[in-house]
């Protein structure tokens, strides 16, 4: 069986939401720059998540229809400690949802979960799909349109540098290059003090990141330990 073809495509993360009442069951943050650059493709027969265990040759396509509010209060676990009710509701995501029933799809089934405690895919609406990741995050994707084409944080029409012209033509390194200045501007907000000596670093590794040249692998790993830094000096003060 083939995947349903509203599904069909890539799709690019969009926000990283998590349940707003449960905050001592974190792992990440909203929006977490570790994870706004993943993409998930759901092919025929092949889906794979950039991130993560999600990665199989999927033939098993049967739809659940349910309520959101209830795919939402069996999907996600909510700590003990939490003050709240312990079943989430698609709210407490940031997720506005009308009356319309919910049809998920199960991503890479196996033996070790059910539906809906296993990863599961769900249109919220034509171009944007919802991912539920684990029993913390879900992913709010959007669709990748034919004729999109990478964009980065920067203007590509100004780039000069081989590596800048390089993740101008790759999605994967366009998405990273967003999520570092996203990481970036948290980071900002988050300690408005280290303005200077971010500015100093950050300069620092331009040069790193430049000495890479056109090659995308060393590009994408000097990225990706730039976003670690700067999300630790987040959470580290």
């Amino acid at each position: 069986m083939e995947p349903p073809v509203p599904l069909r495509g890539v799709w690019d993360v969009e926000h990283v939401a998590l349940d707003k009442k449960d905050t001592i069951h974190h792992t990440y943050q909203p929006d977490d720059p570790e994870l706004m650059a993943a993409s998930l493709i759901i092919g025929t027969p092949d889906v794979r998540f950039s991130i993560g265990h999600l990665e199989c040759s999927q033939t098993n396509w049967q739809a659940r229809v349910t309520t959101w509010r209830d795919l939402f209060a069996k999907a996600f676990v909510r700590s003990n400690s939490a003050s709240q009710s312990k079943f989430p509701t698609p709210d407490d995501f940031g997720i506005a949802v009308g009356p319309e029933k919910a049809t998920a799809y199960s991503l890479c089934p196996d033996s070790r979960s059910r539906f809906p405690k296993n990863s599961w895919a769900a249109l919220k609406e034509a171009d944007v799909l919802l991912l539920r990741y684990d029993e913390q995050l879900l992913f709010v994707l959007r669709r990748r349109s034919e004729n999109a084409e990478p964009k980065p944080s920067f203007d590509c029409g100004k780039a000069v540098q081989a590596a800048e012209k390089a993740i101008c033509k790759d999605f994967e390194l366009a998405a990273m290059d967003r999520a570092l200045d996203l990481a970036r501007r948290q980071l900002l907000e988050a300690l408005p003090e280290k303005k200077d000596s971010l500015g100093k670093t950050q300069t620092q590794w331009l040069k790193e990141r430049d000495a890479c040249g056109n090659d995308p692998k060393c590009i994408g790993q000097s990225i990706r330990r730039r976003i670690e830094t700067l999300v630790w000096e987040r959470r580290n003060g």
